[in-house]
């Protein structure tokens, strides 16, 4: 696998054949997570014609990550990420299978939709920490910024490629078919993270004889000690619950409010990776970047910024436009909140503090029930609105009033 272009020079760990395995492995998974959410978000909305029932769904989610993050986290440090990998997206692959044949059957209740994603939410809580604890076995130290930052080019790649796919596909020809490509970009996925060589991935140290609880427990002690973790994990928090919301009330802002079809909610979602892709393109090619906590909060508040002028946009070119820029912002923060995390983590706590990050996410659903119940009563745009200004209070607080964080090198 040679690397066309010089591209070698620009982004140095994509010289590392193991790491552009796990590259193309993630733009497969991340394929098939964006493309799966925007299916799911329609046929609920069809379903059911209620905002708070995607909060539901997404609900399922969260409570399965909620309960096994931890967890999940703890187990990585002790196991071979290739195997956790391969075996958790096979699951995703597997599951999406199951629910094509349930369209495909015209069988689809709710029940299902919501059973599909608390398989999902399993999974998620020991693959993200697994995709995430990797990267530092596959890069040196030094390229820890800019493979975090290829690996998130991958998935807002994927997340362009896979919405904008399965939108026009479920209004022409319906969802099954749409669940029919997803299912089959997800096992490859799974397949692509094989060749990756084993050694590579093996524990930090020989921790297998530690009480399970006990190293969940030391994971904890250590983020609380870290002033560094903790303040990056809360504003992580503030992130998940406030900020992410509108991703999952697209679909009633696509329909109640823009008016458009599932092609349109499939641009929306694409406008937003393509501005995270320009993002990370740009942080992966920078490199280890500078204050990296300045860009870490400065990312958060303009994204903020940004979402609250497109709750209130009423024109659909405008709003792919705001979305496009508000993309950029997102696509700093996730990979630099990474960064942050596995730079400062232990070696041997990475998976740990990952999956502490796992059960932060985890809590997400708890913001998109209050949106999606909020948006039911005074609507989806002035349910975001209120949403993302109250981050971007959190945010601008944060940043002119905690140096610590600020300079974060």
């Amino acid at each position: 696998m040679a690397i066309p272009f010089g591209l070698g020079r620009r982004f140095p760990s994509a010289r590392r054949v193991d790491f552009r395995w796990y590259w193309l492995g993630m733009f497969c998974y991340s394929f098939g997570m964006q493309s799966r959410a925007v299916i799911a978000g329609w046929l609920i909305y069809q379903l059911t014609g209620s905002a708070l029932s995607i909060g539901w769904f997404i609900g399922t989610w969260g409570l399965a990550a909620f309960f096994l993050s931890f967890v999940g986290g703890t187990l990585i440090d002790r196991l071979n990420l290739r195997l956790v990998l391969v075996v958790a997206r096979g699951v995703s692959a597997l599951a999406l299978t199951v629910l094509f044949l349930l369209v495909r059957a015209d069988q689809l209740a709710f029940w299902h939709l919501l059973l599909f994603n608390l398989v999902n939410g399993a999974v998620a809580a020991f693959e993200y920490p697994g995709r995430t604890a990797v990267v530092p076995k596959l890069v040196p130290g030094q390229e820890l910024t800019g493979a975090f930052g290829l690996s998130y080019t991958a998935q807002n790649l994927a997340a362009i490629i896979g919405p904008a796919l399965v939108g026009p596909i479920m209004d022409r020809v319906g969802a099954a078919p749409a669940l029919l490509v997803t299912a089959a970009v997800m096992w490859g996925s799974a397949l692509f993270i094989v060749p990756i060589r084993p050694h590579l991935c093996e524990p930090a140290t020989d921790s297998r004889r530690a009480p399970v609880l006990q190293g969940l427990l030391d994971g904890l002690r250590h983020v609380r000690a870290t002033p560094v973790l903790l303040g990056a994990e809360l504003l992580v928090l503030v992130y998940a619950l406030l900020m992410m919301p509108y991703r999952d009330i697209l679909p009633a802002i696509a329909a109640d409010v823009l008016r458009t079809g599932a092609t349109g909610l499939g641009l929306l979602s694409s406008a937003l990776s393509t501005g995270a892709l320009l993002g990370t393109l740009f942080l992966s090619a920078a490199g280890e970047i500078r204050p990296r906590g300045l860009y870490f909060l400065g990312a958060a508040l303009i994204e903020s910024v940004l979402l609250s002028v497109f709750a209130t946009s009423r024109l659909f070119v405008v709003s792919l436009a705001l979305l496009a820029l508000a993309g950029i912002g997102h696509g700093f923060f996730i990979p630099l909140s990474n960064t942050l995390l596995q730079a400062y983590a232990a070696p041997e706590m990475r998976g740990r503090v990952i999956g502490m990050n796992m059960f932060i996410w985890s809590l997400q659903p708890l913001g998109t029930i209050a949106i999606g119940a909020a948006a039911d009563q005074i609507g989806p745009a002035r349910a975001l609105l209120f949403s993302v200004v109250a981050a971007a209070i959190i945010y601008l607080g944060v940043l002119t009033t905690s140096r610590r964080m600020r300079t974060l090198p």
